[in-house]
């Protein structure tokens, strides 16, 4: 049993009676976690070394219950993902020139992309509108 299982059970008296002690005391840790979503300063709180994990997760339970009416859509948050953005192709003879020019490898050039990505394009830009 994970602790999303536990945190579906709040609400669910037949569900919440399933569920052990030691269930309890195994999802403590995770539970407390996806808590501190929403509620940071309660979730600091037991973070007690000789804090009872079994008498946490009750509390949680009954916190959940006087302030949600199902279970939280917080729970279930995801992390954004960074959207990736399309690399415009640079073409060869730019990259030769700025090679030729500058006297760089094509490692450097590559950490130039890496590193300094609107500033490279610009100056690719540039430098291919010269070519041209």
């Amino acid at each position: 049993m994970n602790h999303f299982d536990i945190i579906k059970s709040f609400h669910n008296e037949t569900e919440w009676k399933k569920i052990t002690n030691s269930d309890k005391a195994k999802n403590f840790f995770m539970l407390n976690r996806t808590m501190a979503i929403m509620y940071p300063l309660q979730a600091q709180g037991f973070n007690h070394i000789k804090m009872d994990p079994v008498s946490a997760v009750n509390w949680w339970r009954s916190w959940i219950i006087a302030k949600h009416e199902t279970t939280p859509g917080f729970i279930y948050t995801q992390t954004g993902k960074k959207k990736k953005e399309a690399k415009k192709e640079i073409p060869e003879e730019v990259t030769n020139f700025i090679r030729e020019k500058w006297e760089v490898s094509t490692r450097e050039i590559e950490d130039l992309k890496e590193f300094y990505p609107k500033e490279f394009q610009k100056y690719c830009e540039s430098v291919k509108e010269m070519l041209s």
